[in-house]
């Protein structure tokens, strides 16, 4: 996949959308499942996917990804992240538009990050306002 160029707008409005559709199309169980304190991006179970379905590679998750995910990052996306920059600094890593990319027939290989998983990785990302807003403890979310 060829990389692409877009700008800050763009990228945060398809994190916005992923999150607006995790808001809307998981269960309030799903939801519920949710917690800050717990919150680690490098778990399958306790990223944003995993808290929400138990593992982030389950057939749930794919399903939740299928529904919201705009775009994905991929190409050693973890060593591109370990450092834990701002999220500005992920955009040129964006690869392209999502359509399945790194799912199989048993399950996510974990080659491909939505941009919401992306930008969850920010040192400035707003991961605790991200979960209270899926959850519908607030109704407004700037990014």
């Amino acid at each position: 996949m060829e990389n692409q160029t877009i700008t800050e707008e763009q990228f945060l409005a398809d994190v916005m959308y992923e999150i607006e559709s995790l808001r809307k199309h998981a269960t309030e169980k799903e939801k519920s499942k949710l917690n800050f304190e717990r919150f680690d991006p490098n778990s399958i179970n306790h990223c944003i996917y995993g808290q929400i379905t138990g593992i982030c590679t389950s057939d749930r998750a794919k399903e939740l990804i299928d529904l919201g995910c705009k775009r994905v990052f991929s190409d050693n996306w973890a060593e591109k992240f370990k450092d834990s920059q701002k999220y500005q600094e992920f955009i040129p890593y964006l690869n392209g538009e999502y359509n399945g990319q790194g799912w199989y027939k048993f399950g996510r290989s974990l080659t491909h990050i939505t941009a919401l998983e992306g930008y969850i990785y920010a040192k400035d990302a707003k991961i605790k306002e991200i979960i209270a807003y899926i959850k519908g403890e607030t109704d407004k979310l700037e990014l």
